[in-house]
């Protein structure tokens, strides 16, 4: 049993124990037991954990209070080095700490700073527990910053850990996380998160559960003839990332997707999370080489509730919008047009009923479904950052849609920061699809080698490829 002799109570030694054990030990010869017991430190109670006791005097320590250090030094707290002291020897029974100001009774334990048998200076232990505790850290990254270290994903030079938190794009995890240390190469430019240097070499993911993950620093060479996707975001696997794989199933994922696998996918308020329901994937060729895919996703929205609103203010119009889920006649001006066709505003897509048009006589149409798109989207293409819904009528650049390398002239979802663009048609196309050339599901990706296998031509926008098989198709 381990025993200290601590300089609030030089009667006897304090015991550590079990906080079961001080709470059920006997007093007055075992005919009643202690109650609640609080720590003449803190005057907190010791209800779980190891405590400090001395039972025949019921002087009770937290562990922690215990071990605080004798002398403490903080020039933000106080300029001169201050003593831990139970302040027994003062004439009041009660004293306010300098710092929260909080009165305290005497005997309980401060850190003080006292000069001519006066004390100047008096901070209760709660202001100074987390100081000695940052401290504490402070010190021991200090004492590992000198050291140089080595790691086996750049074993050609040693690291230094920086001491304080820096923004840059990590050759780890490809993130610009500027939370928490980092190693920096003495050499070269290669820099990661101090916690990416010590991630665990195999995991095991609900993913992948019949083997479990290793971690590489690369793509390994035998994988080199052949294109990869993450099994999670369904990103291209690019040779120089740092992966989680099983070698024998030819499963990858990124280090971030594989180690944010498990927590569940749940939607801020007022997003939209684009996503396809696995029972009723499409199946291409499909009969009508024009089918509208946000139409298709909307399906449910096409008939009109008898309590729903017909008429609206939207926020790519300035006048109010009102519904309609009848044909509508032709306009005089158009009555000597052979075949009229009218688009939606939105999505530049021929006009189907529901839709909404301007009540004060403009020609703007729209969708119903366009109408309700969500003003901010999550999409699994451009993951780490959310896209805004815009309308590039009212700007004076042009942008360029990510997806179909085409210039958009009406609704869009950007990222401003990445000059990410989807116009509203690519930004719903189906996350996985069937085709009837291939016996695999396809997944959407957008690939740095986009050579089509059906045309063998380039497109660098939005293809559909075989996490299994080397088959990709624009």
């Amino acid at each position: 049993m381990e025993e200290i002799n601590h300089f609030s109570h030089k009667s006897h030694p304090l015991k550590l124990l079990n906080s079961e054990t001080i709470v059920g030990a006997s007093v007055n010869g075992g005919e009643e037991k202690s109650g609640l017991i609080g720590c003449y430190a803190c005057e907190k109670p010791i209800s779980s954990g190891f405590a400090y006791a001395c039972i025949q005097c019921r002087y009770f320590l937290h562990k922690a209070c215990a071990q605080l250090p004798h002398t403490f030094n903080d020039p933000s707290l106080y300029h001169q080095h201050l003593t831990l002291t139970d302040l027994n020897n003062v004439n009041s029974k009660f004293w306010s700490c300098d710092v929260c100001r909080i009165r305290k009774k005497s005997g309980v334990f401060s850190y003080t700073f006292l000069k001519d048998k006066v004390y100047i200076f008096a901070t209760c232990i709660d202001c100074c527990v987390a100081r000695i505790s940052h401290k504490a850290e402070a010190d021991a990254i200090k004492e590992e910053a000198q050291m140089k270290v080595k790691h086996e994903s750049h074993p050609q030079h040693t690291l230094s850990l920086k001491l304080r938190p820096a923004a840059f794009r990590c050759d780890a995890c490809h993130t610009y996380k500027d939370e928490g240390l980092s190693y920096e190469c003495d050499s070269c430019d290669f820099w990661i998160h101090k916690t990416c240097t010590s991630l665990a070499p195999t995991i095991q993911l609900p993913h992948h559960p019949n083997h479990k993950l290793v971690l590489v620093y690369s793509l390994p060479e035998i994988f080199f003839n052949f294109s990869y996707y993450c099994e999670i975001c369904n990103k291209y696997i690019q040779r120089n990332e740092w992966l989680y794989h099983c070698a024998n199933c030819r499963f990858f994922a990124h280090i971030k997707c594989a180690l944010n696998a498990e927590r569940p996918s749940t939607p801020r308020d007022g997003l939209s999370i684009v996503d396809e329901d696995e029972n009723g994937l499409l199946h291409f060729p499909m009969s009508d080489a024009f089918t509208d895919p946000l139409k298709l996703l909307h399906f449910e929205k096409m008939t009109r509730d008898d309590d729903e609103t017909t008429n609206i203010n939207h926020w790519s119009h300035k006048h109010p919008l009102i519904l309609h889920v009848q044909p509508q006649p032709k306009p005089n001006n158009m009555s000597g047009c052979s075949d009229p066709i009218e688009v939606c505003h939105g999505c530049v897509r021929p006009l189907s009923l529901p839709y909404y048009t301007c009540k004060d006589g403009c020609s703007f149409t729209l969708h119903k479904y366009c109408a309700e798109l969500p003003l901010k989207l999550q999409h699994p293409l451009h993951p780490d950052h959310l896209l805004a819904l815009i309308n590039t009528r009212r700007c004076k650049n042009y942008y360029k849609c990510t997806g179909c390398d085409s210039f958009s002239n009406t609704f869009l979802y950007r990222c401003e920061t990445c000059k990410f663009n989807l116009d509203v048609n690519c930004a719903f196309l189906p996350n996985t699809i069937k085709h009837k050339s291939h016996k695999h599901r396809l997944i959407q990706v957008i690939d740095p080698k986009p050579i089509c296998n059906a045309c063998n031509k380039w497109f660098k926008g939005i293809s559909y490829a075989c996490k299994y098989c080397d088959c990709l198709l624009d």
